[in-house]
């Protein structure tokens, strides 16, 4: 079975059952999109009968069962009922239902508690990132006739393995070619990366979701890009197909870096290699998953209002020290002496709500300031990475702090120094390359292998190398302006320009009869 894409519309008509009545059969129409996995039935899987309240909780579907007009087998998962009508006609009474879920597979009848083998993720831009390259370009001369030939050739490529012990699973990582031929018309070859998860024993489908959303995230960080996938196919024991899951996650779009260079940090930036990588992410992304979420999908969002970027990027930050540092003054069997003798403090004659609005900020009396876990942070980067990522000295601005308390809090003392506009904007920036480079050195990069990168030709990159020109010029105008062209239009002859690392100078000069 070809791959079915999860960013396109998958419509079927046919008959649905629940496994333990399958003498029930019941017509109706299936729609998946990346939204969601709806099934418009002719009539109720569970009809309506007595006494009907708005208090009747509506019935779930652990799974349907459904043969296509096409003759395929569905099976739509965790399903819930999302509305019933009651119709009475000539015909008589109709119950017309309609279901709703976020999991249909295509191509088997399965169970919820089916366990599977290996599910592969096809992912856009992957085969550029590893630099596989599946197709083999030669060009040659026929001996007989001189001619030139242009050859294309398809090829096979094996599998890189790498082994995660805190999965007891293997991801295989690998590039392929589909193509379209008509001689007479046009030949297309497209390259497809991919990756395949293989527990040592079957798994859920969510487990391997789970794993995968990790790995999502390991890629957008390195990438410098989102990398969501664009099919997925499970594969159960003994069974002779693949199934195409169809699941509705609502991704960003697709990745459309076409080269390694492109990519913020390609894979051969490393030195490690990308089983230790991969090894390294597993055995740290727990304590951190949840800020990586939040960061990912900041990242990858479109025309976020400048301050709820912002407001997202620094709870991203302050959920990493979270996860990854103590965050406290004093351990916490001493600081039940101080909370204790603070309580005791409280007068008495306070009301008992306010009382209790004490102890709550008492409570977390120990935990350190958002200043001082944005500055252990900064400090974990080193002082050439933190200088290039934060500007200055490499310190954690205050604006950024008393912006994101002003905004939290409304507190009209820190307006004065909470910052809006191009400055929130640069901000942003800033702290985007904070995060992704915190959750690299998570997995093991080099910082001077990061520093590297920042200098590189990507379009993530060379954001941060526009803000760190500017800001090194207003402070210091002797520093290079970081031009990158020149236009003379009236083609004098122009002086030498001395020209900095972190600058281009190109001459544009227009033909004489211009």
């Amino acid at each position: 079975m070809p791959d079915i894409a999860l960013d396109d519309r998958f419509e079927r008509l046919g008959e649905w059952t629940l496994p333990h009545f399958p003498e029930h059969r019941v017509a109706g129409k299936l729609t998946y999109s990346d939204r969601r996995v709806e099934l418009e039935l002719n009539e109720a899987l569970t009809p309506i009968e007595g006494d009907v309240s708005v208090v009747d909780e509506q019935p779930s579907y652990p799974v349907l069962h459904g043969r296509s007009t096409k003759g395929e087998l569905l099976s739509i998962l965790h399903a819930r009922r999302a509305g019933i009508s009651l119709n009475f006609g000539a015909g008589g009474m109709r119950q017309p239902e309609r279901v709703i879920s976020s999991w249909l597979m295509v191509g088997a009848h399965v169970d919820q508690s089916e366990q599977y083998t290996k599910v592969r993720f096809v992912v856009p831009g992957l085969a550029a990132w590893l630099e596989l390259t599946p197709v083999q370009h030669v060009m040659s001369t026929d001996a007989a006739s001189g001619a030139l030939v242009d050859s294309f050739i398809r090829q096979a490529i094996p599998a890189e393995i790498t082994n995660v012990p805190t999965l007891d699973a293997q991801i295989e990582w690998g590039a392929g070619t589909t193509s379209k031929a008509n001689p007479y018309q046009s030949i297309a070859i497209d390259v497809q990366g991919w990756l395949c998860i293989k527990p040592s024993t079957p798994k859920s489908i969510e487990w391997f979701f789970e794993q995968h959303g990790k790995l999502d995230s390991m890629l957008a960080f390195f990438a410098g890009t989102p990398m969501p996938p664009t099919s997925v196919s499970a594969y159960i024991r003994d069974y002779p197909i693949p199934i195409s899951v169809l699941v509705a996650l609502r991704t960003a779009k697709s990745c459309q870096i076409g080269r390694p260079d492109g990519f913020f940090f390609p894979r051969r930036a490393a030195t490690l290699s990308l089983e230790k990588i991969v090894s390294n992410w597993f055995a740290n992304i727990d304590s951190v998953l949840v800020p990586s979420q939040l960061a990912t999908s900041t990242l990858s969002s479109k025309d976020l209002w400048l301050h709820v970027h912002f407001a997202s990027l620094a709870q991203a930050l302050e959920g990493y020290h979270r996860g990854r540092y103590p965050g406290i003054y004093m351990q916490a069997a001493e600081y039940e002496k101080v909370k204790s003798e603070i309580s005791k403090a409280i007068p008495t004659t306070l009301p008992t709500d306010h009382k209790d609005a004490l102890r709550s900020r008492i409570r977390y009396g120990n935990q350190i300031s958002l200043s001082k876990r944005l500055s252990e942070l900064a400090n974990s980067l080193g002082i050439d990475l933190a200088k290039l990522v934060l500007g200055g000295q490499g310190k954690v601005p205050r604006t950024w702090v008393d912006t994101r308390n002003y905004h939290s809090h409304w507190d009209e003392e820190l307006i004065t120094n909470a910052i809006s506009g191009q400055e929130m904007y640069n901000a942003n920036i800033r702290m985007e390359h904070f995060i992704r480079t915190l959750f690299l050195l998570l997995a093991g990069i080099r910082p001077d292998e990061i520093v590297l990168a920042m200098g590189g030709i990507s379009s993530t990159a060379q954001q941060l190398v526009q803000i760190n020109i500017i800001d090194r010029y207003r402070v210091d105008p002797s520093q290079p302006k970081g031009i990158y062209m020149t236009i003379n239009p009236k083609g004098e002859e122009l002086p030498e320009i001395d020209k900095p690392d972190d600058a281009v100078s190109n001459s544009i000069v227009p033909p004489a009869n211009h």
